[in-house]
């Protein structure tokens, strides 16, 4: 399956490159990557090809802090229609259910998750599985970018109260300890910001609903053509329509799709995924919107095609690490701060 990513998250290096007086257009092509493509708002290049591109980037620098560094450069347009979206949103919270919901906007291997425990928010990110192995520089990177958001638009409550990443610690520490702050946890089983709930649900003073919802649009509708491009979004989608009307399963899918389901089987194995996944996946999301729209355990399992509730709370606990119990969508602690 081919990966891809916003073009313009690219540009934080291209960027770099020159600020060491490097030619990125070369690295850019060696990379197997068209330079040309930065400016294109709407391009997007192949996850693998990006990682070869920071590789060579590393070299050239001889940098290994580069990750944290290249944020240096970052705009909200580095995030497309996303990065005005979370400045827009009404709390860091509503930012982050928003990079849930658009995440893939930024690059298609990319899963995002909010969930509460003992009073703190946890915003974790992690890779698909039929990606190459993330490098650290990549998670370097992603984290630093999402910390300043949380930086710009929340400013005193974006500090995060820890952060915690499955790469390594670094040989030199200290420039990760400005960036991730002095609580950082290396060789953690996911990568997570942690931030306390009151911060995380404080309203914003960069709060702006007509933004917001003209950013919503855009994304969506570059989701769209997005997900027509690659049959497991396709995929995706109609298992979410399959569900809302019952469940019919593979079958019912692939007949909606105009093909066998043995004849989805094999268009999935290429994509390097399978239809149990894609159906994992969606189950996933859904579980979190059902959540945060107060329905019970019960019907949660119900609409998601489980046999009963024990069954969905096992598969909550393997997707996001708590019991469905423990996660508190934002809407429900603002109302217990009223």
């Amino acid at each position: 399956m081919v990966f891809t990513t916003l073009s313009s998250w690219a540009q934080m290096i291209h960027a770099a490159l020159a600020e060491s007086d490097l030619d990125g257009d070369t690295l850019f092509h060696r990379a197997g990557l068209a330079p040309d493509k930065l400016g294109a708002p709407n391009a997007r290049y192949p996850v693998d090809g990006l990682q070869r591109l920071w590789k060579l980037a590393l070299d050239a620098t001889a940098n290994p802090s580069l990750g944290i560094d290249v944020v240096r450069h970052w705009h909200p347009t580095t995030l497309h229609a996303l990065g005005y979206a979370w400045m827009a949103s009404e709390s860091l919270w509503a930012a982050m259910e928003r990079t849930v919901r658009y995440g893939h906007l930024l690059s298609t291997d990319l899963r995002f998750a909010v969930t509460t425990a003992s009073g703190q928010a946890e915003f974790s990110f992690h890779y698909d599985t039929r990606r190459r192995e993330p490098l650290d520089v990549e998670i370097d990177a992603l984290t630093a970018t999402l910390l300043k958001l949380c930086r710009v638009s929340g400013g005193e409550s974006g500090r995060p109260v820890r952060v915690q990443l499955t790469r390594p610690e670094p040989s030199a520490p200290v420039p990760y300890r400005r960036v991730f702050g002095e609580n950082v946890r290396y060789a953690a089983d996911r990568n997570t910001i942690v931030l306390a709930e009151p911060d995380a649900t404080r309203p914003l003073p960069t709060a702006n609903a007509d933004l917001v919802r003209a950013s919503e649009k855009l994304a969506l509708e570059r989701l769209v053509r997005l997900e027509s491009a690659q049959l497991s979004l396709r995929v995706r989608r109609e298992i979410v329509e399959d569900l809302q009307a019952g469940g019919g399963g593979q079958r019912t899918v692939a007949e909606r799709l105009g093909m066998s389901a043995r004849a989805l089987q094999r268009k999935l194995a290429r994509e390097g995924t399978s239809y149990q996944q894609v159906l994992d996946e969606t189950r996933s999301e859904l579980a979190l919107e059902y959540l945060a729209d107060n329905l019970s355990q019960q019907e949660i399992a119900y609409m998601l095609g489980f046999s009963d509730s024990s069954a969905f709370t096992k598969a909550f606990r393997r997707w996001f690490g708590i019991a469905p119990t423990q996660y508190r969508p934002y809407r429900e602690v603002c109302r217990e701060r009223q």
